[in-house]
């Protein structure tokens, strides 16, 4: 798998990306269109944080692109606000 995967303007993949590289060892970076670093993604990475994901904002805080470095995440319960 490439470092940097740029997902396009992909939103719906973007997100299952993001999850999936936080368990899939190696470090990615995660970007795609000028539009899709306009797209909130904040909720997602503070779930996935609280599941032990190591995951850094490249750019603008809460927007991707993102920097994941994979792992074996600690799980536990998790509320999410929708």
């Amino acid at each position: 798998m490439p470092e940097e995967i740029n997902i396009k303007a992909a939103g719906t993949a973007m997100r299952f990306m993001s999850a999936y590289l936080s368990v899939t060892s190696g470090t990615h970076v995660i970007t795609g269109t000028e539009r899709m670093k306009h797209r909130p993604i904040g909720v997602l990475v503070d779930a996935l944080r609280m599941l032990g994901a190591d995951i850094q904002y490249v750019g603008e805080e809460g927007f991707p692109p993102l920097r994941i470095s994979g792992k074996k995440l600690e799980g536990g319960l998790l509320e999410i606000p929708c």
